[in-house]
């Protein structure tokens, strides 16, 4: 017994230094980090590149844009000439460790592997490693958005546990079968429900901005009805000026906000939000409304209140309503027309999903009966999908 003690004491003793031994001779050690991958079905490790403050950097605020490094190996075919395989919304899941719980997110580009997106037009090449760029918001009863907000980055090393990517819509498979490519798509969004549309946008159209910014061929037009709570938490408007700027006869974007502030007494943080070459303006079909409430006449909500325009264009607006969208809202936008099929994407708080085209289903996997406002104005059921 005695001698068998002895030989385990030695060899625990002796092992490291064999190894180390090895190492010298060899140049191959043991390796410490795990291989990048990216697996629907499996969380792997992928390294958090940056973590800024969005939409400024310098200020504290309830966003996040985070970078995930993606494997270099990681391919991408831009099928430039290909718009059903461009049409579709991918996400990712991260997950928790301690709780063991995961979440969706949606990245603003489609950098995941097998991407059809127009979004990589001009970036870097299939051997150069990608990044994903997520928006997260921390909610006071959000775990992953805390846990995410906490993580510190580290471009080296492998911390946030992935898996994807995970189709949350794709028209092959959630709508072609009633019908061709549509001639155009309504997306009714609010808050974080931004990221979907902004990511179908540049999947067709390509990055706002880009010298080299691509157009899919045969792409729908796309309308975008975005709700907020006020100008301080709208995300990406500037680059959403862009693409409607880019693309004026493909892209329309409209903004709902609850609460409208006078161009004159924006908070800093609306200003944030608008970035720098934005420019805020009372719209031309207020009627020369007094913003001093004792003197003013309820304005129809119908109506825009602002504009926002860029000094580079400023004849590219966004109109902006002080209201919720309405029923009245999607009835003209959704007025029916000869042009061919109108899909209609639901993105947003449950609430609001809710109330526009009924709940989800509980089982998640199926989309559930179709009520709300978008029932009672007879779209079909095949024509809407909530995200």
């Amino acid at each position: 017994m005695y001698g068998i003690v002895v030989a385990s004491v030695l060899i625990v003793a002796v092992t490291p230094k064999l190894l180390h031994l090895y190492t010298e001779i060899t140049g191959d050690g043991p390796s410490s980090s795990v291989p990048l991958k990216l697996e629907p079905h499996t969380h792997r490790p992928l390294p958090l590149v940056s973590s800024t403050y969005y939409p400024d950097p310098s200020t504290a605020s309830a966003h996040k844009l985070l970078q995930i490094g993606l494997p270099s190996s990681t391919s991408s075919s831009v099928g430039i000439s290909d718009v059903k395989r461009a049409l579709r919304i991918r996400s990712v899941y991260i997950k928790e460790p301690s709780l063991v719980i995961e979440r969706a997110y949606t990245p603003l580009y489609d950098t995941l592997p097998g991407s059809h997106s127009a979004a990589l037009v001009g970036t870097a090449t299939a051997k150069e490693p990608r990044v994903l760029d997520l928006i997260v918001k921390r909610y006071p009863d959000g775990e992953l958005g805390k846990m995410l907000h906490r993580a510190v980055a580290n471009p080296t090393m492998p911390q946030l546990e992935v898996r994807g990517p995970v189709d949350t819509w794709s028209f092959e498979r959630d709508s072609a079968e009633t019908g061709g490519v549509p001639e155009r798509i309504v997306m009714v969004v609010g808050g974080t429900g931004i990221t979907p549309a902004y990511q179908l946008l540049t999947n067709l159209f390509g990055r706002p901005g880009k010298t080299a910014q691509a157009r899919m061929k045969g792409a729908p037009r796309i309308e975008v009805l975005y709700a907020t709570q006020d100008l301080e938490n709208v995300l990406l408007l500037p680059q959403l000026h862009a693409s409607v700027e880019a693309n004026r006869d493909k892209v329309s974007v409209q903004l709902f906000a609850e609460r409208v502030a006078s161009p004159s007494s924006l908070s800093p943080g609306a200003r944030s939000a608008l970035g720098k070459g934005l420019v805020v303006s009372p719209s031309a079909k207020a009627g020369g409304r007094s913003w001093i409430p004792f003197f003013s006449s309820k304005a129809s909500s119908l109506e825009p209140k602002l504009e926002l325009t860029s000094v580079s264009s400023p004849t590219t607006t966004i109109p902006v309503f002080e209201s919720r969208i309405t029923q009245q809202h999607l009835e003209k936008v959704l007025t029916p027309t000869a042009d061919g099929r109108t899909l209609i994407l639901v993105s947003g708080p449950d609430g609001m999903v809710s109330a526009m085209a009924g709940p989800r289903s509980r089982d998640g996997q199926t989309q559930g009966r179709l009520t709300g406002i978008l029932a009672s104005l007879n779209c079909r059921h095949e024509d809407v999908f909530k995200l």
